[in-house]
């Protein structure tokens, strides 16, 4: 199961009790991501503490990707694709 989440103390609060409650092997996706950010650095400590697998790549935070919806366009380089293929990868393997 891949759980998508934020970097915020809540949204990972509440990412660690929903992966309690589905009680199945699963992945975090860490979104809205700021390289080089306290924030970021805490979320990676928090899934390592918590025991949490993740998916290394992540999906950095873009202002475009909050208007994609407006425009009905999709902005290129938004980091699914490394996704998407960090994915496939684990699947082949």
């Amino acid at each position: 199961m891949l759980l998508v989440t934020t970097t915020g103390p809540i949204d990972l609060e509440r990412m660690l009790e929903t992966i309690r409650q589905i009680n199945k092997p699963s992945s975090v996706l860490l979104t809205q991501t700021r390289y080089g950010t306290r924030s970021l650095r805490h979320a990676e400590e928090f899934l390592a503490e918590n025991g949490l697998a993740r998916c290394q790549e992540t999906i950095p935070y873009k202002e475009a990707m909050r208007l994609a919806s407006d425009e009905g366009r999709f902005p290129s380089a938004s980091g699914y694709g490394l996704i998407a293929k960090e994915l496939s990868d684990a699947f082949a393997a």
